[in-house]
């Protein structure tokens, strides 16, 4: 709330600022490398990474970690034309919808392929 940032002290801000940043930095860093492929293709939220990291994390001190992310970006980038594109043959079957939210008055064959996308 607006009123406890005003009781706090400008030094006791900024460090909960860089724990914060700190933080959403390791996040950003653990997507680019494990779940890049989600956004891929999404251009507009790849934009707004590299304007956070331009505007927010160069300007307040982390260079060293921007720098860190723009690489991995760039290196995850160069890659793009790798990631695999899912295209199937056959269309997915209609889902069997259960009779009430009961186990037992689930279909076998639908239970048995949503376990096969686990």
């Amino acid at each position: 709330p607006a009123e406890e940032l005003e009781d706090i002290d400008t030094e006791t801000l900024e460090k909960r600022q860089k724990i914060v940043r700190l933080r959403l930095c390791n996040l950003l860093k653990r997507w680019l490398t494990a779940h890049f492929h989600d956004y891929v293709n999404d251009a507009k939220t790849i934009q707004r990474l590299e304007e956070y990291i331009d505007k927010t994390l160069m300007a307040t001190g982390f260079e060293f970690v921007g720098n860190q992310l723009k690489k991995v970006l760039a290196e995850q980038l160069e890659k793009e034309d790798k990631f695999l594109q899912f295209v199937f043959s056959v269309k997915a079957p209609e889902s069997i919808k259960p009779k009430s939210s009961c186990f037992e008055d689930f279909d076998e064959l639908e239970v048995a392929r949503q376990v096969c996308l686990i």
